[in-house]
C-alpha cells in the first residue's frame, strides 16, 4: 500500500510538473508575441511614412516591415519565425487601415 501511494505521488508530481512547464512555456511565447505585435505597430506605421516619401508599394512594403523587424528581434535576442513576423504584420495593417477608416466615417459624420 505505502508503495502504491509513493508511485501515485510521483505520477501526480509529474503530471504537475508537465503541466506548470507547458504554462510557462506557452506564457513566455504569448510574451514573445505580445513584444512582436507591439514592434509591428510601431515599424508598420513608420513603413507607411518611409514609402510614401520613397514610393515604395506592395509587397516591397511589407518586405521592409520584416526585414525591420526580424532586426529588432535579432537585437533582442528574440528568435521568432518569419512567417509568424509576416501574420503579425497583416493584423498590425488590417487593424491600422480599419482604424483610419472608422476616423474618416467619424469625421464625415
Amino acid at each position: 500500500m505505502d508503495l502504491l501511494i509513493r508511485v501515485l505521488i510521483f505520477i501526480a508530481t509529474g503530471v504537475i510538473w508537465i503541466f506548470i512547464t507547458s504554462y510557462l512555456k506557452n506564457k513566455a511565447l504569448k510574451s514573445k508575441i505580445e513584444v512582436v505585435k507591439d514592434i509591428a505597430e510601431d515599424v508598420v506605421n513608420e513603413v507607411e511614412n518611409i514609402a510614401k516619401k520613397e514610393g515604395i508599394k506592395g509587397d516591397s512594403k511589407k518586405q521592409l516591415a520584416i526585414n525591420m523587424i526580424m532586426e529588432v528581434l535579432k537585437s533582442m535576442g528574440l528568435n521568432i519565425p518569419r512567417s509568424l513576423v509576416s501574420g503579425i504584420i497583416e493584423s498590425a495593417v488590417f487593424w491600422m487601415n480599419y482604424n483610419l477608416a472608422n476616423i474618416k466615417e467619424e469625421d464625415d459624420e
